[in-house]
């Protein structure tokens, strides 16, 4: 089961240099220095069989095949090494201008396919066996060449490796891939270090309480610095979602918030829990313990909990947004200051600021006036005037009155003030003002100000203003006898 583990783990290594190679495509194609155009495109064919090559080889070597059949892995890596030198002999001689490199460039194919069949059929002489000759060296050797051959790794990837990468990655178009190399080139670059670190502690002569100390403290640090660097990260790819949300629709402004805070806790969860892992702690007390505190917690505080989620629902469903004008059912009217995960935050027309818990706001009914792809919002004014009234005249000092209201929008001809005779009334005759001003703040003060003019132009042009009224008449019943 092991070696088809193996097996299938070489596989998915040269998938995923595959996909990076991929990703890289278009910077190999187009900045490769060559006069034919196809030449970048057949550099690109070779790296790729040689991904495959290598990838599936090992992959062979690694299955647990036996090898008295004729499929045995050595036959088999060695038909695919052919293979692949037959196919690039076949690109080579297609390049243009490759004249005078062609020997060179074969050569080094013959070489590498040399290399690996030597390495199937365990031809190699010793020197160029490292790892055997790296285990039969005494073990005081084997500590210092491990922290020697650790700290020239990590200063070659560091100095040399990563910039050659960054270059690359200032190429592309986005600059993300630039940000995410630029936070994990120290831990990538230590944690090398301290492979060889941690096998020289490994087969040092120390004791078994300081190697496990020894482990510990430096596996703490790796955890630590990969931790800090993935919530960086984790900020940063957020926010490259945020930029590019025609392709990433659930992250937006709204729901930002959310995945910050679920991806920071996962982060730190994990790394708790690696963390224990590292001391050897077991985490099943603490998983039992967390569940019983948990449940404790969840009861205790129902109502902040409550809040919680509405808060996330609220954040994730966006029946309203900040700056948002809204009535509750309760007539609250106010803007939308701020939104938490706890609380709403309302700015009223008073100034005077209300704080309602998310969980009323969720099973509240909410009117949100600035709802639309807009701020405008439409109103309607109420005027009744008495029967034998002339209707156009009223119609036309209706529309008066509009243009000198404050905030109406009078420079769209599709949003200009109109108004209609609605009904006739028991006792008047009911028309309606319809008309759009620019934020729905205003709707009290423009009411105000048009029931004003109303009823001052009615009384200035002597038209009766209908109301309820009642007329009693005192009849004689006549002399008491």
């Amino acid at each position: 089961m092991t070696e088809w583990l193996s097996s299938g783990l070489w596989l998915c290594t040269g998938m995923v240099t595959l996909i990076i190679l991929r990703i890289y495509r278009s910077v190999i194609v187009q900045d490769f220095p060559s006069a034919d155009p196809k030449t970048p495109q057949t550099v690109y064919r070779v790296l790729q069989s040689l991904i495959w090559c290598i990838a599936l080889s090992s992959a062979l070597l690694s299955a647990p095949l036996e090898s008295e059949h004729w499929y045995s892995p050595q036959l088999l890596t060695t038909l695919l090494v052919i293979a692949w030198a037959g196919f690039c002999t076949i690109k080579i001689y297609t390049i243009k201008g490759l004249t005078n490199n062609r020997l060179a460039t074969l050569s080094c194919i013959v070489l590498i396919s040399t290399y690996i069949i030597a390495i199937t059929w365990e031809y190699l002489p010793p020197p160029l066996r490292f790892i055997s000759w790296f285990r039969e060296l005494p073990t005081e050797l084997q500590s210092a060449t491990a922290i020697v051959g650790g700290t020239i790794c990590a200063a070659l990837f560091h100095t040399i490796i990563l910039p050659i990468t960054n270059r690359l990655t200032q190429k592309t178009e986005s600059a993300l891939d630039d940000s995410i190399l630029e936070i994990v080139r120290w831990p990538l670059s230590i944690s090398i270090a301290f492979i060889g670190i941690g096998h020289a502690i490994t087969t040092s002569l120390l004791s078994e309480y300081w190697v496990t100390a020894f482990h510990g403290l430096s596996l703490s640090m790796l955890i630590g610095m990969w931790t800090h660097a993935a919530l960086k990260g984790n900020k940063l790819v957020l926010e490259h979602f945020l930029q590019d949300n025609e392709r990433w629709l659930v992250v937006n402004q709204r729901t930002l918030p959310i995945f910050q805070l679920l991806l920071r806790i996962s982060i730190i969860t994990m790394s708790v829990y690696l963390l224990l892992l590292v001391w050897e702690i077991n985490i099943m007390l603490w998983i039992t313990s967390a569940g019983v505190v948990g449940i404790a917690v969840a009861y205790a505080s129902q109502d902040t909990l409550s809040s919680l989620f509405s808060g996330v629902a609220i954040l994730s469903d966006a029946p309203y947004k900040l700056h948002d004008f809204l009535v509750l059912d309760d007539q609250t009217r106010g803007r939308v200051t701020h939104i938490g995960f706890r609380s709403t935050r309302l700015l009223t027309t008073e100034n005077i600021e209300i704080i309602i818990p998310n969980s009323i706001m969720a099973n509240a009914q909410i009117i949100n006036m600035s709802g639309g792809e807009t701020s405008i919002a439409r109103i309607e004014i109420f005027a009744g005037v008495a029967y034998g009234s002339d209707i156009e005249y009223i119609r036309t000092l209706l529309l008066d009155i509009t243009h000198k209201l404050d905030h109406v929008i009078l420079d769209n001809p599709q949003l200009m003030p109109v108004a209609h005779f609605t009904s006739m009334g028991a006792s008047s005759l009911d028309f309606t003002i319809r008309l759009w001003i620019d934020n729905p703040e205003h709707i009290l003060k423009i009411q105000d100000q048009a029931n004003t003019l109303i009823y001052t132009t009615f009384t200035e042009h002597n038209i009766e203003i209908p109301y309820t009224k009642q007329d009693v008449y005192m009849y004689s019943m006549g002399k008491p006898t």
